[in-house]
């Protein structure tokens, strides 16, 4: 059985728990098995609103030209604390603490360098879980 590895950047903008929200990251995958980091924040131009920086580990699959994958890791949480899970003012800012990322991506290869899909992220943790749905741009060795 032939190894198979891929590396690709991933560029996703679309609507979080506190509004418009993006995420960027890049990953590394070989025989199915993801290797990710990823910067998520729920302020469009990476302001001070809730943010995490998480590492992954996830797994994909490709049926013809649709691509997905699952992930889930390990990361550091900061920004604004919000009164309530779902849009609100800030209440002032937050000490940095671990959190619980999950993320999941489902593709349409357009060629063999990239993709468009749907992204969505969710961050688990004790201060300020939020989440989000994202439009996905998908750029790297992909098939």
């Amino acid at each position: 059985m032939k190894s198979e590895s891929r590396f690709r950047s991933s560029f996703s903008y679309g609507i979080t728990t506190q509004g418009p929200g993006s995420a960027t990251g890049i990953s590394y995958e070989f025989n199915r098995h993801i290797l990710s980091a990823r910067i998520a924040s729920t302020d469009p131009l990476w302001g001070d609103d809730v943010w995490d920086i998480a590492v992954m580990y996830g797994r994909a699959a490709m049926i013809g030209p649709f691509y997905a994958n699952t992930g889930v890791g390990a990361s550091i949480v900061g920004g604004n604390q919000y009164p309530r899970l779902i849009g609100g003012d800030p209440e002032g800012k937050m000490d940095r603490i671990l959190g619980f990322p999950l993320e999941g991506n489902v593709s349409w290869l357009v060629t063999d360098y990239t993709a468009l899909g749907l992204y969505s992220f969710i961050n688990v943790n004790t201060n300020q879980p939020f989440g989000g749905l994202a439009l996905s741009l998908q750029i790297g060795r992909l098939r």
